[in-house]
């Protein structure tokens, strides 16, 4: 019977996985430096083997007298064929096993000298091992739909069965922006008793209760809206506590701060996360969605899929998402935020109950007001008044020095604020920190009969009172803080204002601030300090990681005003910061403390020169924000190609190296050259600029060989978007594309590789079947089976090269197979 010997060689295949489980387990006893690693590849065999048992269990009961034998269940069928997922599984874990065999005696001391280049070769093979496991689980699925409930109960006991560590890797995966920070800093400024005007009005009764309901709340710059929204969560949350009525709550923050909390994707992946959270066990949607994107961020319809799977399993699910005008307008993100609104609401999900805040901007009323099935709320009048006048006498009480003054003096400064507030809590938080310097009653008569009037005026003021000696650092600080492309700490910050670039020595660290809280004093009003978690920088080949203290922007209107034409007819006109001056500015002192810190004496090429030089880390990003720049001045532009072909570079390279080249044992040949560099910037306007200055396009250099090949591997990766421009004027430029297939093999062989990209280097005249590399072809390349992440733009890419002239007759039997998929498909 097909059962028996199916069932046979599933038993086979978790044997041997068992026999690498124990082998591995011994190569990271004797290979120390391999133990992390090791851990990985147990938690990926234990699952592999989890999937395998329940395989063996579903063929049991076809063995056992099921409704449908294996013969009719064409996945299970073609399980055991020479091309299929357990016999592909099985050479995957054999190839890993010959990686892994356990080592005695002296032997194991060269394997752990070898372990770093071995570990590539070992990454390959789990990369297999986690494409072939995905089949098998989507296998699992796909007979899941056409089979029995004992069935679907055994997909769900693979749930079940996840580790933590497993289910934590899920979680962690979606949550790249977690709006937790957000609502912890939203609650610390809420006052007690505010809000209720909402949260007990008839409108937020309504928007819980009315099925499909979705609700705008907006208001003017200033009025207290995430503070507010802070409130409708906690309300929520409270709403949903009642595990028994099936109530479950997600919600997000965007933030013009953070650059994360500005991607539509993020927010999808938040909501997605944190649904997921509130599940007893992963749902299946979710671990398949994990298991074809894990790599990578999986694209807006499969998200907004996912997060629909696990709407339809709720009774009732909210979702409210803060500061929609803080989405940015200018790359597209708002129009596509508006998209998915649009999407969601034509779900028509009863269940579903979405509240959303923001500016009421041009583009947002044209998006949302038609969504709405509650009128859209303004927030502002009498009940915004009495928030307020909570607010200050909240304040008046509890602040160290406000409290005392006496009891006619704390009514004046009441009647004062409350009435030239106008509904604006930021003002009011504004006059209130300029209270709080005065030290005599004729000192606070003085300012109560002289306070802006409006939110561009107290700015103006808080700028003005800035001494004149320190107003230029106060500038750069501004300058850094308002543009950065990473939060910035407090003692960084003091290092970047002291850098003078008119100097012969541009940093001296003996002009260091004593205590860097002198200049949050000298910014008072303007910026407040957070706590972040940061995971995601490698410096000297390391990950950067803690909690740590950061400054930021305290306000979205503070870096709309100092980045406004309000400011330039002003008083402070000194203090305008356009995005050109201030990404030049960075880049500039960036460049200038890097090239101080190669020639000190205080070096020690190690990571401990993050402790001597803070702004080390930072700095060493500079190029990070030449991709937020839409052009560079020539200035600019000569001071980046000096830097990038002098001997600065290579301390640079060892402190971060943008080619993901982390080593100390540095290869000439691997260091760039400056436009191999300007091409993984992925800024248009330098590459130009540097072929302008005669650079030879094909020259070989850093880790992917030439600019073109490295233009074409980060074609549509989030960082380096655009490239496919880059890729053209490479190829306007004489980069070589049309003799060798070189380039379009790292364009087909790139993790999100660009369709865009294929079409220029064709359109070259690229030799669509030029050879070389692991896999052959660029059309080999594309079909490679480790990367399922990215099938539909792999399949698009495989029809470019194929309508180019691919020649099919070079390919395996198993890719054969694939091109016949792909042509059903079309």
């Amino acid at each position: 019977m097909a059962e028996i010997g199916l069932a046979a060689s599933i038993i086979a295949v978790i044997q041997i996985t068992t026999v690498v489980a124990t082998n591995v387990v011994k190569y990271g006893q004797s290979v120390k430096k391999a133990k992390q690693d090791v851990a990985k590849i147990q938690a990926e065999l234990g699952d592999v083997e989890q999937i395998l048992q329940k395989l063996k269990d579903l063929v049991n009961q076809a063995t056992t007298g099921a409704e449908k034998p294996v013969d009719s269940w064409p996945s299970l069928n073609s399980l055991s064929s020479p091309d299929g997922a357990l016999e592909q599984c099985k050479l995957a874990l054999s190839a890993l096993s010959a990686k892994l065999t356990p080592v005695e005696g002296f032997a194991k001391y060269r394997h752990r000298a070898l372990w770093p280049s071995k570990k590539k070769d070992v990454e390959r093979c789990l990369e297999d091992i986690r494409t072939h496991k995905s089949k098998l689980f989507e296998l699992l699925n796909a007979e899941h739909m056409g089979q029995s409930l004992e069935t679907g109960r055994m997909v769900s006991d693979i749930s079940k069965s996840l580790s933590d560590d497993k289910r934590n890797g899920i979680i962690r995966w979606l949550s790249q922006a977690d709006p937790g920070n957000n609502q912890i800093a939203a609650r610390k400024k809420h006052q007690d008793q505010t809000g209720k005007w909402f949260t007990e009005g008839e409108e937020y009764l309504q928007w819980k209760q009315d099925p499909d309901s979705f609700l705008w709340l907006y208001g003017i710059p200033g009025c207290g809206k995430t503070i507010l929204c802070s409130e409708i969560i906690e309300q929520t949350r409270e709403y949903c506590a009642n595990q028994s009525a099936d109530r479950v709550l997600a919600y997000f923050y965007f933030s013009f701060r953070d650059t994360e909390k500005q991607k539509v994707d993020n927010l999808l992946c938040s909501i997605l996360s944190q649904l997921a959270r509130q599940e007893e066990y992963i749902p299946d949607a979710v671990i398949t969605l994990y298991n074809s994107y894990m790599q990578s961020r999986p694209p807006t319809d499969r998200l907004l899929a996912a997060i629909k799977n696990m709407v339809d399993g709720h009774r009732t699910v909210f979702i409210i998402i803060d500061a929609l005008d803080e989405c940015p307008n200018d790359n597209g993100e708002r129009s596509d935020l508006c998209d998915v609104l649009r999407q969601i609401n034509e779900w028509a999900a009863s269940n579903l109950h979405v509240l959303v805040t923001g500016r009421r901007e041009v583009d947002l009323s044209e998006a949302l007001d038609p969504l709405c099935s509650i009128p859209p709320i303004s927030i502002q009048g009498a009940a915004v008044r009495s928030d307020i006048q909570k607010f200050i006498c909240a304040e008046l009480a509890n602040d160290r020095k406000l409290k005392m003054w006496p009891a006619e003096i704390q009514a004046e400064i009441e009647r004062v604020l409350v009435e030239g507030a106008n509904g604006m809590f930021r003002w009011v938080d504004c006059q209130l920190d300029s209270l709080k310097k005065c030290i005599t009653p004729d000192d606070v008569g003085k300012a109560l009969k002289s306070l802006p009037r409006t939110l561009d005026d107290t700015y103006e003021r808080i700028l003005m009172s800035i001494p004149e000696e320190h107003q230029q650092k106060a500038l750069v600080a501004l300058q850094w803080i308002s543009h950065t492309c990473e939060p910035i700490t407090i003692e960084q910050l003091t290092e970047a204002v002291i850098i003078d670039p008119t100097a012969e020595t541009a940093f001296d660290p003996r002009n260091r601030i004593p205590d860097p809280s002198w200049l949050i004093e000298i910014l008072s009003g303007l910026v407040i300090e957070s706590t972040t978690y940061r995971t995601n920088v490698f410096l000297f080949s390391e990950q950067a990681w803690g909690e740590l203290s950061f400054i930021e922007i305290a306000h979205f209107s503070v870096k709309e005003y100092v980045n406004s034409v309000r400011i330039r007819s002003g008083p402070a006109h000194t203090f305008y910061i356009s995005e050109a001056d201030a990404i030049e500015a960075i880049v500039q002192r960036s460049l200038l403390y890097i090239t101080c810190y190669s020639v000190s004496d205080r070096k020690s090429a190690s990571s401990k020169d993050l402790n001597e030089f803070p702004l080390l880390g930072y700095a060493a990003l500079w190029y990070w924000h030449l991709r937020a720049a839409e052009a560079i001045s020539t200035r600019a532009n000569d001071l980046i190609c000096n830097f990038l072909d002098s001997e600065v570079l290579v301390s640079w390279i060892l402190i971060h190296n943008p080619d993901n080249e982390l080593t100390f044992s540095l290869n000439t040949f691997k260091i760039g050259s400056p436009l191999y560099y300007a091409t993984l910037f992925g800024n248009s306007y330098l590459l130009r600029y540097i072929i302008s200055k005669g650079a030879d396009v094909n020259a070989r250099s850093g880790a992917l060989g030439t600019a073109l090949q490295a233009a074409a591997y980060y074609g549509n990766t989030a960082a380096y978007r655009g490239n496919s421009d880059i890729v053209k004027a490479l190829l306007d430029a004489g980069a070589d594309g049309g003799r060798h297939g070189s380039a379009l093999q790292a364009a087909a062989a790139a993790f999100d590789g660009s369709t865009d990209v294929v079409k220029a280097l064709l359109d070259a005249g690229a030799d669509v079947n030029a050879q070389g590399g692991e896999y052959g072809t660029a059309l080999q390349v594309a079909l490679e089976p480790r990367r399922p992440m990215y099938q539909d733009r792999n399949q698009e890419i495989a029809k470019l090269l194929l309508a180019a002239g691919s020649d099919i007759n070079l390919l395996k039997d198993n890719e054969l197979a694939k091109i016949g998929e792909i042509r059903e498909s079309t």
